[in-house]
C-alpha cells in the first residue's frame, strides 16, 4: 500500500519533468526558419504600405507649404498695390541692381521666379515653408524683413513678370515689355497657376525629378483663387517658349516649333490658362 502510494505520489513529478525538459528545449532549427519566413512575408506586405503612406505624407505636408506661400504672395500684395514681390525696376540689361535689407544684389529679372520668396517668408514668419519636404536644406541664408530668407524651390510663374503681350507669339517683343502684373489682373483665377513646385522630392522611387518635363508624377500647384492640388505639369497646357525669359536666344530653330513650361509660361500670361479649357 505505501509502495503503491509512493508510486502515485512520484507520477505527477515525472511528469512535470518531461514537460520542463520539453520546455528548456527551445525552437528546432525548422521552426525557426518557418518563423522568420513569416516575418519576411509580413514584412514584404507592409514595407510598400509604409512607404505609400510616407509618400502620401510628404505630399500633403507640400501642398501645405505650397499654400503658405501663395498665402505670403497675397499677404504681400495687399501691402503692395496688388503687385507681387519686386526688388528693382525692369529693364534690358541681364544684371540688374536688387535692394534688399542686406544689401544691393545684381540678377536677371526673371530671377523673381525664386527670389520672390525673400519678400515673402517675412510675412509667414519662416523660411521652412519655402523648402519643400524632403528637399535639402538651403545651403545660403540672407536677413531681409527682420527674419532669415532663402530662395524657393516653389517657383513662382514668370507670367507675373512680364505684360501679356510677352507670352504671346504674336506680340513678343522682348525685355521693354518686362514688367510685374497686379494679381487683381489674373482673367481666369481658378484656372491660372502662380506657384509650383520645380522639383520633386517626395517620391524615393523616382530620386529628384524636375516635375514640368521628366515623369508623370503629380507636382503641388497653387491657382490664383487661393486653391492647391497636384497635376502632372507635362500634361498641362505647354507654355509659349520665351527666348528672353530666363532663355537666350536659339539661331536657326523656329521658336514657334519650341514649347514653353507649363505654368511658368502660360500662354497669354496673367489672362491664360493652366487648366480647363484652353
Amino acid at each position: 500500500m505505501k509502495a503503491q502510494l509512493f508510486q502515485n505520489n512520484l507520477a505527477p513529478a515525472h511528469a512535470r519533468s518531461r514537460v520542463s525538459a520539453v520546455r528548456a528545449r527551445g525552437f528546432t532549427l525548422v521552426e525557426l526558419l518557418i518563423s522568420l519566413g513569416l516575418i519576411a512575408v509580413l514584412l514584404s506586405l507592409m514595407l510598400p504600405a509604409l512607404s505609400g503612406s510616407k509618400t502620401r505624407a510628404l505630399a500633403t505636408s507640400s501642398l501645405g507649404r505650397i499654400r503658405e506661400m501663395a498665402r505670403g504672395v497675397q499677404l504681400y500684395a495687399d501691402d503692395h498695390k496688388e503687385f507681387p514681390p519686386t526688388f528693382g525696376a525692369p529693364g534690358s540689361d541681364e544684371r540688374l541692381p536688387m535692394r534688399f535689407d542686406f544689401g544691393v544684389a545684381h540678377a536677371d529679372w526673371t530671377s523673381h521666379d525664386t527670389i520672390y520668396a525673400f519678400g515673402v517668408i517675412p510675412y509667414l514668419g519662416t523660411w521652412r515653408v519655402a523648402v519643400p519636404p524632403g528637399a535639402p536644406e538651403p545651403e545660403r541664408f540672407w536677413v531681409h524683413g527682420g527674419v532669415r530668407v532663402t530662395t524657393s524651390d516653389y517657383h513662382l510663374t514668370n507670367t507675373l513678370y512680364a505684360r501679356p503681350e510677352m507670352f504671346d507669339l504674336d506680340t513678343m517683343t522682348g525685355p521693354e515689355q518686362f514688367g510685374a502684373q497686379r494679381l487683381s489682373g489674373v482673367l481666369f483665377p481658378s484656372d491660372k497657376g502662380l506657384i509650383f513646385q520645380n522639383y520633386i522630392y517626395h517620391r524615393p522611387e523616382f530620386g529628384t525629378v524636375l516635375a514640368c518635363c521628366t515623369v508623370d508624377v503629380p507636382t503641388p500647384i497653387a491657382f490664383a483663387d487661393h486653391s492647391a492640388s497636384e497635376h502632372v505639369m507635362r500634361r498641362m497646357p505647354p507654355g509659349i517658349f520665351n527666348p528672353f525669359m530666363g532663355y537666350r536666344a536659339i539661331f536657326n530653330i523656329d521658336i514657334r516649333t519650341l514649347s514653353g513650361t507649363p505654368v511658368a509660361q502660360t500662354r497669354h500670361g496673367v489672362r491664360g490658362r493652366d487648366r480647363g479649357p484652353v
